[in-house]
């Protein structure tokens, strides 16, 4: 049997990263879930079709958010999205349908069209608004990986957290991929 949690954070481990950006996405009962979409390296031949990831994760605190995110997801239309950014060849959404430690899990592989380069005026000005639009999430700033220190030190907590308090995305992601 293939254990697609254990699949998932290998894979979240060994992805090159260029860049990532946090989101608020609408969650069906009047508030916003908070989002981080990560964006690995671009991948393949530069003589060939070039791809690079999107890998969205969303608060899913309860079984009904994580049903409305996935239902949501599902009924995107990603050709057209990629028919209205220039630069993209195709995007193609791949399933993943494990509800997983309050996390809801989206990864979509766009390919370029030849000549295209991923950039930071490309994501900042073309891609990340396009699908935002398109999906409705409300986008942070982009943080390029290259731009982060080498070894990412975290401050300390100033006080203990609070018991019933839900702790941050980031930290969770963090856990639960052991890094």
């Amino acid at each position: 049997m293939i254990d697609l949690d254990a699949q998932l954070k290998e894979l979240f481990k060994k992805e090159e990263m260029y860049a990532f950006f946090d989101f608020a996405f609408p969650d069906g009962a009047g508030s916003t879930s908070s989002g981080l979409c990560k964006i690995s390296k671009p991948k393949g031949d530069p003589r060939q079709s070039r791809y690079f990831s999107l890998f969205i994760l969303i608060d899913s605190p309860s079984e009904a958010a994580w049903e409305y995110l996935n239902n949501t997801f599902q009924r995107i239309d990603w050709d057209e999205i990629s028919r209205r950014i220039s630069g993209v060849h195709a995007i193609l959404s791949i399933p993943y349908s494990q509800a997983s430690h309050g996390l809801y899990f989206k990864e979509v592989d766009i390919y370029l069209t030849e000549g295209a380069l991923l950039s930071r005026t490309f994501l900042g000005e073309n891609l990340i608004p396009s699908v935002s639009r398109q999906i409705g999430m409300q986008p942070g700033e982009i943080v390029f990986w290259e731009d982060l220190p080498k070894r990412p030190v975290k401050p300390p907590q100033a006080s203990p957290p609070v018991e019933g308090a839900r702790v941050p995305l980031v930290d969770r992601v963090w856990e639960w991929i052991g890094i």
